[in-house]
């Protein structure tokens, strides 16, 4: 167990103009986690779901292991995948 124990605190993660440029956002090219991070915040304080959800990441990644088990056995993978371990690790 941790030796001290912190209350949690209000962090101000508000751009100073209101702009995604403020958080170093590249329109033409973006910046996914810091435009993940600010729409995460945003659902907060918002009480909406974020529009990057926990649930949408795991499915992404189930595609990927997907695509890897395909290429390591050479065969057609079904989703969702019957067996869940990482490919490269099993």
């Amino acid at each position: 167990p941790p030796e001290e124990i912190r209350e949690w605190s209000s962090v101000d993660f508000t751009p100073a103009s209101g702009s995604s440029a403020d958080w170093g956002v590249d329109e033409m090219n973006g910046n996914g986690n810091v435009l993940a991070i600010v729409d995460l915040l945003d659902a907060a304080r918002g009480d909406r779901p974020p529009l990057s959800s926990g649930e949408g990441a795991m499915k992404a990644l189930e595609m990927i292991h997907g695509i890897y088990w395909s290429h390591l056995t050479g065969r057609r993978i079904s989703l969702p995948l019957a067996d869940r371990r990482h490919p490269l690790l099993a």
